[in-house]
């Protein structure tokens, strides 16, 4: 198997599906107790509950007795290579069997074992004996990050969501938790790149012209993503509080459909002022990262 380091074999005896250059790795068995369907407690609705029921409110398949038996990992060809697609997240962190599954799908393909390598980061204090060129930006990292989480605090309280690891919150079905998660790990990571060992590295390496550029850009939009997103959390709560799905037609009142499409665009992916900040914060902790090698 995958675990073995060696060619891996279909997990689900070689079964083929029609196109013959598509083989299963891996199938869905039974959901676990601990999982979730949507934003659903798998063991809590089988032991109590009804999913034609839920089925029926969410409009759309939730029972996962629907997916067993159904491929979950393929390996196929792409033009001389290998391709393999997975929906399960082998790279969720501190995942020890997804990890042995990586370790081994790297072997695979590339007949050697790709290790990544720890680094220490010190989060305790960002503000800790700052160098004065960056003690600016310090200061406007610790206010994004305040702004960010408040905005994560205000869902928690009104039942929006929840945090189901420390790095992933579970959202209601019909709420953008998705994007708002991971606004706050980008300034979260940001935020202990500038706490770590690295700090003279990132001031001699970094183009401050275009830092100071990318931080007011940053300070801009979010100063708008948050003054809309605050009254539109509420918003959906009341709307969820109805029982409606707020990307459902009858969620969206005329200031629910005004202030989303704003926000994040009317696209059921994402846009608006959105797209715009995490362009602007990515481009941020990409530069501080190549500050740093």
């Amino acid at each position: 198997d995958f675990q073995s380091g060696q060619n891996p074999p279909a997990l689900a005896g070689g079964r083929l599906v029609q196109d013959k250059r598509i083989k299963i790795l891996a199938t869905f068995d039974d959901a676990l107790p601990d999982s979730f369907s949507s934003d659903l407690p798998v063991g809590d609705i089988v032991a109590n509950g009804s999913w034609s029921e839920l089925e029926d409110i969410y409009q759309v398949n939730l029972d996962p007795k629907l997916l067993k038996g159904e491929p979950a990992v393929i390996e196929g060809t792409l033009g001389k290579g290998k391709v393999i697609l997975s929906l399960i997240h082998f790279d969720t962190p501190n995942d020890l069997q997804g990890g042995l599954v990586l370790q081994n799908i790297w072997k695979y393909f590339l007949g050697t074992t790709y290790f990544c390598k720890k680094v220490k980061k010190d989060t305790a204090g960002i503000m800790k004996r700052p160098n004065p060129e960056l003690e600016l930006l310090f200061k406007e990292i610790k206010v994004f990050e305040t702004m960010i989480s408040e905005l994560i605090d205000i869902g928690e309280r009104n039942f929006l969501w929840f945090w189901r690891k420390p790095w992933l919150l579970h959202w209601r079905r019909g709420v953008r938790g998705f994007e708002y998660c991971t606004l706050y790990l980008i300034i979260k990571e940001i935020a202990a790149i500038l706490a770590g060992e690295n700090m003279e590295c990132i001031r001699q390496n970094i183009d401050k012209r275009l830092l100071t550029k990318n931080v007011c850009k940053i300070r801009d939009l979010l100063a708008l993503f948050t003054a809309k997103a605050k009254p539109l959390l509420l918003l959906e709560r009341c709307a969820l509080q109805k029982g409606y799905i707020t990307y459902k037609k009858a969620a969206l009142t005329t200031e629910i459909m005004k202030i989303k499409t704003e926000v994040f665009s009317s696209s059921r992916s994402y846009g608006g002022l959105f797209k715009d900040l995490l362009a602007e914060m990515d481009s941020l902790l990409y530069s501080l990262i190549l500050a740093t090698k």
